[in-house]
């Protein structure tokens, strides 16, 4: 509502005013139950007055109709009330806004604004329109703005100089911003958090050193790839991509230097101030000349060594310079490594990848050491150690990945990860010619729509020449070929480059061809017409799997489904992706995955009942069916999405042999808060966690379930290592690296409970859905059994259970369902109980996974917890669950080719708004009374559906649809992990259930934790160099020998006392080899069990095992980092538990690289502890003989760890947590064949 007010003081200015109306307004609830209600005051101004800026009149704008009435009837002209000036006793008059007798109505944007965002106090605007008005109206002339390189003896060589006149500006909140006046004018702009350092030197120069590049945009706000200028002859995109890290201002004056202090003081930017002047010399290090000459050369060698070399300048390490000056000795160590015959590529990556960052991190350090020098002592030490090369089995590959910016092409890997379908049909030197491709923002974050960035316009001038015309890179044309499912949701596809194999020439269109046929298929006719849909369909060859060996011998494609139809006439179906399989063929897919070791009767009878797979043109989940005979396998008509050619095995795009723990997520509470669950329920919970934490941390018996429990340390085995240990008395908790993998876990833990709302409820499970193949169930019945392979009897599930499927949206997205508990007598389940799975009945109208979001069986997991278990969740109240009408289709007059791909692919980019719908309805389902149950929240529930299948369909959502929240203020449990101290002028106190727990967790966290430092700096590791393993090998292999020659100790001698536990707090700076005690102790119980005479050390075994282990861990900590800070690396504690503790703004990048940390350190630890058991395997008579070499060999190599962690090796530690694994799983072989008949 619009109120008129006049009689106002000539001297009186808007903040005057508003604060006299605030003390009218905000001094009772009358006006409204909200504190400090927003409104806003303007004056008009008066144009005609020499002196006076405004003319005594003004309009006042209130939310709401109801508060301006009542405003109105107090102070209006037959109110009580007035309002006054402190210096003026004139009585403030208001009526309501009119003209020619009719009502004025307020500005609708206006309006909006008032009703989203807070009151801010006049004396806090003041202070705000003061500050910026001083950053606004101020700016720098620059002379001279320089783009270069900051060289290694502190030199900087200006590389490009902008040829326009430029002034320095901080008119843009949050960045400043160089103007470079002109038609039309170019803006280069610069984010607070994106600068490294900034400093001021003594003669008037100003550097700055970024961590990514800045932003080049035009006068509209579009983002350019570069400056569209010349530097004399010479265009700046012939630069940009590699000298934009490093800018200099020279030539500024005292007072502009002065001037541009108090500006950084304004907008609260630390300026560094160096007492030594810049030397800038133009050393022309990325001369036409320098670039010519490199691609050139580079171009002499392989694709893999030209690819690495390309990727060290890059990606900054090395300039074009340093290159021509080193090409000798490049050409030299690679002609050494091909003059040793085999495996000569992958030796020439491994020495350019250590050394790309040893030249990164000494240019970071400034050190100015001979780069000759550094890659001969690295070339050395790769060609004297033993050499492992790197195993790539069947469902491997050497990934090369590709990050697309906004201004360059970055370049990754190849690194070891999970291959396709399409990959396995080419052997393995081909596998260069496929390249991921990231569409990313400049600090490799995912592209989103912001006022930082012009999504439309980076799509249009970026990313759509790369999907239209293709990638060159080093002499090949990489075009768009397709992408998975998973990887369309962070903007990634699949590129490749034409080649000829010795049958065939392989291009996009014959792979396209060769996956399956796409038209007239009569189960889906129009599918050839949907991009989307054709596109997701392809995608299905591109999933990541795992191939099986195991050939089928009997495929039937005709399996009926089984459907049903509901009060309504609707049908449905309720086996939709779900297909059989024999237990024969089953048994024989675990086998396959197993090591010759570890195919016990125990073991080979734990194989998963139910697997997701990908089949010809068939997807979804296999289920045993137990009467089945053979190898056999079954898919249904709702499996088969297109016609494939005809294979005979497998691909399993996951394994479900153990069962999931529960964890409850920020959209899950908020639903259970508004169906009945009360905050004393989450707040119990969130207490056992963190005390479960807390128990973790002193009790040794509680670890390992802790670990295990949480997923933590699962690719390095620790919680069963930990387990192993605590039979030999052996307690790491005085342990600097147990404590900082502690550190790491608990961190991880809390933060993910604040910050997501991720509490975890014991009993709880996550199965995946199958259904009731036999037909043994009623209606509203489920069938559960649990087997944790743990030791403990399989259970089965009783009574009401609570279920859902994530991600939770509507409200009716929760209910309850009836588990049977053991099957009766005569069940099919009697014979096989089909565990870890939660098997819904065929008889309901609709299939009950429907009613959980709209789920299926073709791989969708369902979350349950008992409620005869946990009662506290029993008082929820079940409303009928949602069903939504699919989105239509968006189709095509024609049948799709093959560039409408690429097409969908651009729209999924600047059309992805699931996270958007998602993040919106919190908020307005926190800033509600009735919660979720809000319209507008319902409507955001409809369009989340919509977004969700927007994949598929390839119709997106309107953002103009996605209903606003009351207010722009948004609840403190949204605030960035990043925030120390919460803004309350962008952030409030949710009264919600997941406000509360946000803050309380806090509390909870400090009285269970006050005296333990959760994370502390640790000494920067050492890099294992040739000098060292040859020192510790010399060591080892002499202690080694002492032992074999000595005679036997006494076992008092051999296996002391262990030590007190050590209270929590005393944490000592001992590796963890000696802190544990474990040599002494590990070698009497070896003697225990390995009843042969030590072998001989093996220099060139357990040397090459530990090299190639360090070396490789010392990749995947490189390039799984958050850290836009180049030469940074993870820690060895993070790589161990499988998590990454450092903070950012995109958490969900964090969590995608965590997962793909643990995808390849898990890869990692399977073929280091291959090189242990297949050499020993394939050398050995029998099983015993065998499992007795694999436990000394890894006895050396834990002696070998334990000596390099004391000189801070990184990998040390970590390597001898896989001996040890590899120690105990050797051990018990022997104790299998000793007790076998």
């Amino acid at each position: 509502m619009e109120i008129y007010v006049h009689e106002i003081d000539r001297d009186a200015n808007s903040h005057d005013v508003t604060r006299a109306i605030a003390s009218q307004l905000h001094g009772s609830l009358r006006y409204s139950r909200q504190p400090n209600v927003n409104f806003v005051f303007k004056l008009f101004s008066e144009p005609r007055a020499r002196y006076k800026f405004h003319s005594g009149h003004g309009v006042l704008t209130v939310p709401s109709p109801k508060i301006g009435n009542r405003l109105l009837q107090d102070l209006g002209p037959d109110g009580d009330d007035m309002i006054t000036l402190p210096w003026d006793s004139t009585p403030l008059r208001f009526r309501q806004s009119q003209r020619n007798g009719q009502n004025l109505e307020p500005d609708p944007g206006l309006l909006e604004q008032i009703r989203r965002w807070p009151y801010v106090e006049p004396e806090v605007a003041e202070e705000r329109e003061r500050r910026q008005a001083q950053l606004d109206t101020s700016k720098i002339d620059v002379k001279h703005l320089h783009f270069g390189c900051y060289c290694r003896d502190g030199v900087f060589s200006p590389e490009w100089t902008v040829p326009r006149r430029a002034s320095l500006r901080f008119s843009r909140v949050g960045q400043l911003s160089f103007c470079l006046e002109g038609d039309p004018i170019f803006w280069i702009a610069i984010r607070f958090s994106k600068i490294t350092s900034l400093t001021l030197l003594p003669n008037g120069c100003l550097l700055f050193r970024l961590r990514c590049p800045p932003s080049f945009e035009d006068s509209s706000g579009g983002t350019l790839r570069a400056l569209p200028l010349k530097d004399g002859s010479r265009e700046h995109i012939e630069v940009a991509r590699y000298t934009s890290l490093a800018l200099v201002v020279t030539e500024l004056s005292e007072a502009q230097q002065a001037n541009f202090l108090s500006l950084t003081r304004i907008a609260r930017i630390a300026v560094d101030h160096a007492t030594q002047p810049l030397q800038l010399k133009e050393r022309a290090l990325f001369s036409s000349a320098n670039l010519t000459s490199f691609r050139s050369w580079i171009q002499e060698h392989s694709f893999d060594s030209a690819y690495q070399l390309q990727r060290l300048l890059r990606n900054y390490s090395l300039n074009p310079a340093e290159f021509v000056a080193l090409r000798n000795d490049v050409e030299a160590m690679i002609n050494q490594a091909y003059s040793m015959a085999a495996n000569a590529e992958e030796r020439i990556r491994r020495i350019l990848s250590e050394f790309g960052l040893e030249a990164l991190e000494s240019q970071l350090r400034q050190e100015n050491n001979p780069l000759s020098e550094c890659l001969k002592a690295i070339s050395q030490k790769h060609f004297q150690s033993p050499f492992i090369p790197l195993k790539v089995d069947r469902g491997s590959f050497m990934s090369y990945h590709a990050y697309i910016t906004p201004t360059a092409l970055l370049l990754d890997g190849p690194f070891l990860d999970r291959s396709n379908v399409v990959l396995r049909e080419f052997p393995p030197e081909f596998h260069q010619y496929f390249l991921r491709v990231s569409f990313v923002d400049e600090g490799k974050l995912s592209i989103r729509h912001s006022r930082d960035l012009n999504v439309q316009a980076l799509v249009e001038k970026r990313i759509a020449p790369v999907l239209d015309d293709g990638l060159r890179l080093l002499g090949r044309h990489y075009r768009f070929l397709a992408y998975s499912q998973s990887s369309l949701k962070s903007h990634t596809a699949w590129f490749m480059a034409e080649f000829e194999t010795p049958n065939k020439r392989v291009s996009v269109g014959s792979i396209i061809k060769s996956i399956g046929e796409f038209s007239k298929l009569p189960y889906d006719p129009r599918l050839i017409y949907c991009p989307a849909r054709f596109a997701a369909r392809i995608s299905q060859a591109f999933t990541a799997t795992e191939p099986t060996g195991i050939i089928v011998e009997n495929l039937r494609l005709d399996l009926p489904d089984i459907t049903s139809i509901n009060s309504k006439g609707r049908q449905f179906t309720h086996t939709d992706g779900v297909g059989t399989m024999s237990s024969d063929f089953a048994r024989k897919v675990h086998r396959e995955r197993l090591r010759p070791d570890q195919r016990t009767i125990e073991r080979l009878n734990q194989y998963p009942r139910s697997l997701q797979i990908r089949l010809m043109g068939g997807k979804g989940m296999l289920s045993v069916d137990t009467n089945l005979e053979g190898l056999t396998v079954c898919l249904r008509p709702s499996m088969i999405k297109f016609q494939a050619p005809i294979a005979q095995t497998i691909e399993v795009a996951k394994f479900f042999d153990s069962p999931g723990r529960l964890f409850l997520n920020r959209p899950l509470i908020m639903v259970l808060e508004s169906i009945g669950i009360d905050f004393k329920v989450f707040r119990k919970y969130q207490a056992i966690a963190v005390g479960a934490a807390a128990d973790a941390l002193s009790d040794a018996s509680a670890a390992p379930g802790f670990f295990e429990f949480h997923g933590l340390g699962t690719s390095f085995h620790i919680p069963s290592m930990l387990k192993r240990l605590q039979m030999l008395h052996i307690m790491p908790f005085s342990s600097v690296f147990y404590a900082d993998m502690m550190a790491v876990a608990i961190t991880h833990i809390i933060r993910a409970m604040k910050h997501k709302g991720r509490i975890p409820i014991s009993g709880g499970w996550n199965l995946p859905g199958i259904c009731d193949i036999h037909d043994a169930l009623e209606k509203g019945q489920i069938y559960i059994c649990i087997d944790q392979h743990d030791g403990s009897k399989p259970f089965f599930i009783k009574g009401k259970v609570l279920i859902w499927r994530s991600p939770v949206v509507h409200w009716a997205d929760v209910t309850t369902a009836n588990a049977i508990g053991p099957p009766p007598p005569g069940s099919p389940y009697e014979v096989d109980p089909i565990a870890n799975a939660v098997i819904f009945n065929v008889k309901d109208g609709r299939p009950l996974s429907t009613k959980l979001g709209g789920g299926d069986v073709d791989g969708d997991e369902y979350q349950i917890i008992p409620l005869e278990d946990h009662p506290d969740f029993a008082s929820i109240v079940t409303k009928c669950p949602a069903l939504y009408d699919p989105a239509p289709r968006h189709e095509l007059d024609r049948k799709c080719k093959h560039e409408d791909i690429a097409t969908f692919f651009k729209n999924y980019i600047l059309n992805d708004a699931i996270g958007l719908v998602s993040s919106r309805a919190l908020e307005i389902a926190d800033q509600s009374p009735r919660g979720v149950r809000n319209e507008a929240y319902a409507r955001c529930a409809r369009l989340h559906s919509q977004a969700v299948d927007y994949p598929k369909t390839g119709t997106p959502i309107n953002p103009s649809d996605i209903p606003l929240a009351d207010s722009r203020l948004l609840p403190d449990w949204k605030a960035p992990e990043t925030m120390i101290h919460l803004d309350r002028q962008r952030y409030y106190p949710s009264n919600s259930v997941l406000g509360k727990l946000y803050r309380t967790i806090d509390y909870q966290v400090k009285a269970r934790f006050a005296s333990w430092e959760l994370l502390r700096k640790r000494r920067k590791p050492k890099m294992l160099g040739e000098d060292v393993l040859a020192m510790i090998l010399a060591d080892v292999s002499t202690s080694w020998e002492d032992q074999k020659n000595s005679e036997d100790l006494e076992v008092d001698e051999r296996c002391p006392e262990p030590e007190p536990e050590p209270e929590a707090s005393e944490i000592s700076d001992k590796p963890i080899g000696d802190l544990m005690s474990a040599s002494s102790v590990i070698q009497h119980f070896l003697s225990l069990h390995v009843d042969t005479e030590p072998l001989e050390f093996d220099h060139d075994i357990i040397g090459g095992i530990f090299s190639s282990f360090c070396s490789e861990l010392k990749t995947i900590c490189t390039i799984q980092s958050l850290s836009t800070n180049h030469g940074s690396m993870l820690s060895e504690a993070e790589a161990i538990m499988g998590t990454i503790v450092g903070q950012t703004r995109d958490p969900r990048r964090r969590d995608e690289h965590a997962h793909k940390l643990r995808e390849l350190t898990a890869g990692l630890v399977r073929r280091t502890q291959s090189e242990f058991f297949d050499s020993a395997w394939t050398s050995s008579e029998s099983q015993g003989s065998a499992a007795r070499l694999v436990v000394q060999r890894a006895s050396m190599a834990w002696e070998v760890s334990v000596r390099a962690a004391k000189k801070n090796i990184f990998g040390a530690q970590s390597f001898g947590v896989v001996a040890l694994s590899v120690m105990f799983d050797g051990v018990e072989a022997i104790e299998r064949e000793k007790s076998s008949p």
